[in-house]
């Protein structure tokens, strides 16, 4: 290729190459800026290419860390219902608790009296006076809770309006009010021990009839059911398997993850509350557990990863 010029005159048309100082034919040259045209294009295609890569994963990181700090930390996460999960009202979880070993022949033959109490009838929450169910939770959160805090106390007192304000509700509501109602109803027995069961006994057929619908596409709410039923068969051992709930709870407890702190980048898009309720509810899944043990005599060793999950102060623990 040739200007002008150079093809009037029959002359050879030359362009100077500035890295080796000499001239050369203007066609190489030509050809060598179109090339490097053409490489400048491709190179701002890679990047940009590479630009949008980067975004994208990094869009889909920070959508994958959402959806994992949801289903684990909040209470409203809900999760894939696994195939082989059982129900909660089923007999592995609400079959009697076997009585403990002890020594020696002093309690041969002897079995603890239980009051005379038929088939409990189901106690419909709306039929007991809002003022009386009031105290009963707030016994419940005064002297239970701290022992074992399975549920957040404004948690429960959100449930409760929630029954209060529709009657027909089923499922997680009515049955955490049930069940704490039932809880906190045994304290009764040193004033009416008969009318203690029956009312006890009452609560923990209505929290049984819900227990269908709770935990079926909520871990969360699962856990924390499995935690109030192993709290519940402490004191009413003849309705619970507190050995396979707790053991239970011990185990979703670390499928989720509890027995660790999120990483630092999820932390700051939580709040403080929900980041105690993770720490409050494995740590509470662990001494469920160990309390279990302890009662029937058997050694207990967490064998799992390693804890790294913060203790909680006591005031973190009551909210």
């Amino acid at each position: 290729m040739s200007c002008g010029a150079c093809f009037n005159a029959g002359a050879t048309c030359l362009g100077f190459d500035s890295l080796h100082g000499t001239d050369k034919p203007r066609s190489v040259a030509r050809h060598l800026e179109e090339r490097v045209a053409a490489l400048e294009l491709e190179l701002a295609e890679i990047k940009s290419r590479n630009s949008n890569i980067l975004d994208n994963v990094d869009s889909a990181v920070e959508r994958l860390a959402s959806r994992l700090a949801t289903a684990t930390a909040g209470p409203t996460g809900r999760s894939r219902r696994p195939e082989s999960l059982l129900p909660l009202d089923s007999e592995y979880f609400l079959s009697d608790s076997p009585v403990p070993p002890f020594k020696g022949h002093a309690l041969d033959g002897m079995k603890p009296a239980e009051p005379a109490v038929t088939t409990p009838r189901p106690v419909e929450i709306s039929s007991i006076p809002r003022h009386v169910v009031d105290a009963l939770l707030k016994h419940y959160c005064e002297t239970y809770r701290p022992q074992y805090p399975s549920i957040g106390e404004e948690d429960l007192y959100r449930a409760r309006d929630r029954v209060y304000e529709g009657p027909q509700l089923i499922g997680y509501e009515p049955f955490v009010v049930c069940i704490t109602l039932a809880i906190s109803s045994n304290t009764l027995v040193h004033i009416d021990e008969q009318r203690a069961a029956t009312t006890t006994y009452g609560l923990w057929a209505t929290a049984v009839g819900h227990l269908q619908q709770v935990g079926t596409t909520n871990s969360w709410e699962r856990l924390q059911a499995l935690q109030l039923l192993t709290h519940y068969g402490f004191l009413n051992p003849q309705h619970v398997s507190v050995s396979h709930c707790a053991a239970a709870a011990s185990r979703l407890a670390l499928q989720l993850g509890l027995h660790e702190e999120l990483p630092i980048s999820m932390q700051a898009e939580l709040s403080s509350e929900i980041l105690n309720t993770r720490r409050r509810m494995f740590w509470n899944a662990l001494n469920i557990d160990a309390a279990v043990h302890i009662v029937r005599c058997e050694p207990f060793k967490w064998s799992k990863p390693e804890i790294l999950a913060k203790v909680l102060s006591i005031h973190a623990i009551q909210l």
